[in-house]
């Protein structure tokens, strides 16, 4: 039973050349979600970024909102030195783990990279789940360790969709979501059936769309 689905965060809007949707809940007792997003729009396309603070509560959501002021702040379409800006701005916090992306709408590509356990798929138009790419994940913490940094570049068509989720989602949605589904459709899917009481939990939906 969801036992505090009156902290229930959503949201949904169209922002350059995406669709998007996001949900996100703290951990049951908790009054701030440790987990944050960012949808920046960028001369070339959009920024997307997913957050989760180290544990949760206040000092988790104050890391995860410093991880998310830097991504706003500095100037780069390139996750690498995303990355390696927040690592900088984090690491008086007790850190994070972050996954993000650029999609160039111009050049129709979505560039990716996972630190921690931030997972993402690219789920292609009109197929079904099994016909995804997955986000490759290194180990690390943003503010602590960072492993050798390496980002993935895909080719991206009209109505293919991107979806982050942190640890607090159970990863056993796999027949429930498609590209056939709105962003909306798939984030309130997901948070109502798979969302954890026992972590705080945040899951986007971005469709891109050719403008």
């Amino acid at each position: 039973m969801n036992l505090n689905i009156s902290k229930l965060y959503t949201a949904s809007d169209q922002s350059g050349c995406i669709d998007w949707s996001i949900a996100k809940r703290p951990k049951i007792g908790e009054e701030e979600c440790g987990d944050d997003f960012l949808i920046k729009i960028c001369k070339t396309g959009v920024l997307i970024a997913v957050v989760d603070g180290l544990g949760h509560g206040k000092n988790a959501a104050t890391a995860s909102r410093k991880a998310i002021d830097s991504l706003k702040n500095f100037n780069s379409d390139n996750p690498i030195s995303l990355v390696k800006d927040c690592h900088q701005n984090l690491k008086n916090t007790r850190g994070a783990v972050v996954s993000l992306a650029y999609i160039d709408c111009k050049e129709e590509t979505i560039n990716w990279i996972g630190i921690g356990n931030v997972h993402g798929v690219l789920l292609k138009k009109g197929v079904s789940y099994q016909h995804k790419e997955n986000l490759y994940l290194r180990g690390g913490v943003v503010g602590y360790t960072l492993p050798v940094l390496q980002s993935a570049m895909l080719p991206i068509v009209h109505g293919d969709t991107l979806v982050f989720h942190t640890d607090g989602v159970k990863r056993f949605y796999s027949d429930e979501i498609s590209t056939k589904k709105k962003p909306n459709e798939i984030t309130e899917l997901i948070s109502n059936n798979n969302f954890l009481d026992s972590d705080d939990a945040l899951v986007l939906a971005a469709r891109f769309k050719r403008k």
